[in-house]
């Protein structure tokens, strides 16, 4: 089996990857008027931090998977069947804390009711208690990574996180001056 974390490393490369591929297709003048009329220039950030956001959503729940067995896609608005240490789960990803909007919670707590043990995993941001959302346990993101690697896992994320990054900065920087 291959190491987890080296897993997580390749998929965190890849998605930095695909954000600056798609930073470069979208660096011409689309914005948002009214927005780009208040900002100016810093318009290209906002473009940045969309784009990253609208590409996380797609690899979040990859990030988390490397750690489970018998891994078995869901139907949405859950992202994945697992064994974890041999324990079964039924796991929907989310980005962060500010995941859930009324309506989004609403469906997630329905389609929790279908699962035995389903659980909500936060990739990333601060460490709140658990919030049960319908019938699964939602966790802050240093307890989802604790959770499913062990203690530390979340620095170790981070870690993982700031050095593949930095082999990006420069280009991002770039993209934006331009």
């Amino acid at each position: 089996m291959t190491d987890p974390w080296s897993e997580v490393e390749r998929l965190v490369d890849q998605f930095y990857a695909d954000v600056l591929a798609r930073v470069s297709r979208v660096r011409s003048g689309r914005s948002n008027l009214l927005y780009q009329a208040l900002v100016g220039g810093a318009s290209k950030l906002s473009r940045l931090e969309r784009t990253t956001v609208t590409v996380l959503g797609r690899y979040a729940p990859r990030f988390f998977t490397p750690f489970f067995t018998v891994v078995r896609p869901l139907e949405p608005p859950f992202d994945f069947y697992g064994v974890l240490r041999g324990v079964e789960y039924w796991v929907k990803v989310v980005c962060g804390e500010d995941a859930f909007n009324e309506p989004t919670a609403r469906v997630v707590a329905e389609a929790s009711a279908r699962y035995e043990r389903p659980v909500i995993l936060t990739l990333q941001g601060r460490f709140f208690e658990p919030r049960t959302v319908g019938r699964a346990v939602w966790y802050s993101a240093p307890a989802s990574w604790k959770l499913v690697a062990g203690e530390g896992a979340y620095r170790r994320f981070a870690e993982i996180v700031y050095r593949v990054a930095s082999k990006y900065r420069d280009r991002v920087w770039g993209l934006l001056k331009e």
